[in-house]
C-alpha cells in the first residue's frame, strides 16, 4: 500500500513529514475496515430479508 522505500524509514532526516504520511495511512486503513465492515452488515441484512421474503409468500 505504502511505495516508500524502507532505506527512507531507516534515516532520521526524511524528505518528507513521516507521521503525517503513516496517519495518513492509519485513516485509510480505518476506512477501508470501515467499508468492509458496512459491507459484511450489508450482506447479512440482505440474507435476513431475503429469508423474511421468503416466507412472506408461502
Amino acid at each position: 500500500m505504502l511505495d516508500i522505500p524502507i532505506s527512507a524509514l531507516n534515516f532520521p532526516h526524511l524528505p518528507f513529514p513521516f507521521e503525517d504520511v503513516v496517519k495518513q495511512t492509519c485513516l485509510q486503513n480505518r476506512f477501508i475496515e470501515g467499508m468492509v465492515s458496512w459491507g459484511i452488515e450489508r450482506v447479512k441484512t440482505a440474507k435476513r430479508n431475503k429469508k423474511s421474503e421468503r416466507r412472506k409468500y408461502k
